[in-house]
């Protein structure tokens, strides 16, 4: 499925070729008509990546649409007898706190599914989602409209490993993701936390960030002092080994050409062998016999 690459465009709300290709604008139009349609015609789509609204932020737009109004058209379509929002949300929202009664618009035709598209583009290249919500709308532009990392980062103007890393904050526990929902921690918390690979040591650290009001810069050192303390001691106890154990591996090693480890105290253990394919594992299974003999 080829996807158009998108720049910035209409005021950096909607991209440039996304915005070409849904308004029919041409090269040699410099304007695009709007229309005026009240606010109360138009209803909000039910998929929507933004889940809230940030009530400060709202108030502030608010108080600029009293001002000044609409000055970016909303993206609309027809649906019945109404209208349904595409793109522009926080702006319809702000003008019905406003008192507006009516709203500027870009009329356009498009079906379900492409509207959704244009609705969750849109709100990504606003960058004002918080970061999980941008992460599910990474994952559905991929699910449900066949983006791969590469295409969402030219669309975006991003680049892949920030669309990959902005993607792996799903990966994180639930409780953590709703820290992030809550902006308690940041997009760049949750990468340090990801690097953190003990789920323990992850959820301490994460506790640290909130309590303590760490950077990422600090969160990051964190991070990696805990992996070194992990790493240091995996190999203390590695080298605490039982000696019999070692002798005895080494042997095995020897008699059977493969990877071998012993792990338990006098009181009981097991031992692993390694192979790799059928064939090795009946030449192994070959050996243990003959020795059974």
């Amino acid at each position: 499925m080829a996807k158009k690459r998108i720049g910035k465009g209409l005021g950096a709300l909607i991209p440039t070729e996304l915005e070409e290709t849904i308004l029919g604008k041409k090269e040699n139009e410099k304007d695009q008509k709007t229309d005026q349609i009240e606010v109360d015609l138009i209803k909000t789509a039910l998929s929507q990546a933004r889940n809230d609204f940030d009530e400060n932020k709202m108030k502030e737009l608010t108080a600029s649409v009293k001002e000044h109004g609409i000055l970016q058209p909303l993206l609309i379509r027809k649906k019945g007898d109404e209208y349904e929002l595409i793109a522009g949300e926080r702006r319809l929202r702000a003008a019905k706190n406003a008192g507006l009664k009516t709203v500027p618009v870009y009329l356009i035709e498009a079906d379900d599914e492409r509207a959704a598209e244009m609705g969750l583009i849109e709100n990504l290249q606003r960058e004002n989602l918080n970061a999980v919500e941008e992460a599910l709308a990474y994952k559905e532009m991929q699910t449900k409209y066949g983006y791969n990392q590469e295409s969402l980062a030219k669309i975006l103007g991003k680049s892949r490993s920030a669309v990959a890393n902005t993607l792996r904050l799903l990966s994180l526990d639930e409780e953590t993701k709703k820290y992030l929902e809550e902006g308690k921690l940041s997009s760049g918390h949750g990468r340090a936390l990801l690097a953190v690979k003990a789920e323990t040591r992850r959820m301490q650290l994460r506790d640290r960030i909130i309590k303590e009001h760490l950077s990422v810069h600090q969160a990051e050192e964190a991070a990696k002092l805990l992996n070194e303390v992990a790493a240091k001691k995996k190999e203390s106890i590695k080298k605490k080994k039982n000696p019999f154990c070692t002798e005895m591996e080494n042997k095995l090693r020897d008699r059977f050409q493969t990877k071998i480890r012993i792990t338990g105290d006098g009181k009981g253990g097991k031992i692993q062998l390694t192979y790799h394919d059928r064939e090795e594992l009946e030449r192994i299974l070959e050996l243990m016999i003959e020795e059974e003999k």
